[in-house]
């Protein structure tokens, strides 16, 4: 499948080859910064935003060739996508919430850890029809791997020589490991926290999936639970690409995009195979 079907005023596609190509060239500009900004902080040119987050020159580079690139994708369609950015001005609701469709993106999800010298950041960006992620695509930088997956689009990896292997599911149920989880939906955060009590889910190939699950549980257990809609319509999307774990909001609930103040409830993983795996 190398295509994305989106229904607006007529039924068209989107090539998912040309994403993987805009991804590829956004690593490798990310990979030179990093290496250039962890010779001298100062290349980084770090501004701090007016929410108290920072913002690099990478942030800003790599929020450019998306733009670029998404824009110049979107010039034989005829819906008209909306470009929702970490590191762009927004719109006001009145006018976002007329979109079907829209693009979510954050050009450096992982700025704290990049300015620190610490080579775990990603490039995201999701795509979401009537206000629900349908399609995900991931760069890891540092890796050379992109990973992406969607609605008919089964996840795969990307990897440094541009072959894509598909991501199959491994399954222990090891009661004892934390890392890497799909939690039991019956239980509470402060449950959760006091047990250390879940449902460990492996993929293979699976560093971008691990990642996946890893950020979503730290995110899961947070204190303040405050997520911006960028920092998870990827992973949502990507999940979009498989039928065994979902993502919701603490109470259940179906995660929405494009929203008012574009930010997220708690959310948790939802293990639908969860069942199958213990009967056996």
């Amino acid at each position: 499948m190398s295509q994305i079907t989106i229904l607006g005023k007529k039924k068209e596609f989107i090539d998912i080859n040309f994403l993987i190509e805009l991804m590829k060239y956004a690593n490798e500009e990310a990979r030179k910064l990093f290496i250039i900004g962890k010779q001298d902080i100062k290349n980084l040119n770090i501004i701090t935003k007016e929410d108290n987050t920072y913002v690099t020159n990478i942030d800003l580079k790599i929020n450019e060739i998306i733009l670029e690139g998404i824009k110049k994708l979107q010039r034989n369609l005829v819906e008209e996508i909306l470009i929702i950015s970490e590191e762009s001005p927004k719109l006001d609701y009145e006018i976002r919430k007329k979109y079907k469709y829209a693009w979510l993106i954050d050009p450096i999800d992982g700025t704290n850890s990049l300015i620190e010298g610490i080579e775990d950041f990603t490039i995201c960006i999701g795509l979401v029809e009537n206000q629900r992620a349908i399609f995900g695509i991931v760069g890891l930088p540092m890796e050379k791997k992109i990973v992406y997956g969607g609605r008919n689009v089964p996840i795969h990896e990307v990897n440094s020589k541009g072959i894509h292997f598909p991501i199959k599911r491994e399954v222990n149920t090891n009661h004892n490991s934390f890392k890497v989880c799909c939690v039991d939906t019956s239980y509470s955060i402060k449950q959760m926290q006091k047990d250390k009590k879940a449902y460990v889910v492996r993929w293979s190939n699976g560093y971008g999936i691990d990642i996946i699950k890893g950020r979503i549980n730290e995110l899961r257990l947070s204190n303040n639970c405050i997520i911006k809609e960028w920092d998870i319509c990827c992973w949502d999307g990507i999940l979009k690409g498989q039928d065994e774990i979902k993502l919701v909001s603490i109470e259940n609930y179906e995660i929405y995009y494009n929203t008012k103040s574009l930010l997220l409830p708690c959310i948790k993983i939802v293990d639908i195979m969860r069942d199958k795996y213990n009967s056996k």
